[in-house]
């Protein structure tokens, strides 16, 4: 499914009885969430939202803003050897750039060494 597409209550129900969830699914029934189509449908579209299934409604209007705080330093420790650390999602928060799909890496350190011959 597209981010900004608008949808209506058949591309959900198109969506949930496709082959892409068919090993998720156990007798009509969503497994990760214990949820049947209706619920779902009525999660990700409420009927006081679109209360005709042929009503189109964009899932998603806006991209939330987002800030990761990141660090990265370096050291000449000798001529020819430095030193570098670096610290990224420092406060560990949940992000996801806009139509990605993939949420952001927790928190992460990184040291590397540089050496001249």
């Amino acid at each position: 499914m597209h981010t900004g597409i608008p949808r209506r209550h058949a591309c959900i129900a198109a969506f949930f009885t496709g082959g892409r969830l068919s090993p998720y699914t156990v007798d009509g029934v969503f497994t990760p969430t214990g949820e049947t189509l209706l619920q779902i449908q009525d999660r990700v579209l409420p009927r006081s939202v679109a209360p005709l299934d042929s009503t189109r409604v964009p899932l998603f209007t806006s991209t939330p803003g987002f800030a990761a705080f990141h660090v990265r330093a370096g050291f000449r420790l000798w001529e020819n050897a430095a030193l570098t650390v670096d610290c990224r999602n420092l406060f560990d928060r949940n992000y996801r750039h806009h139509g990605s799909g993939i949420d952001a890496p927790g928190r992460a350190g990184f040291v590397g060494w540089e050496q001249h011959f």
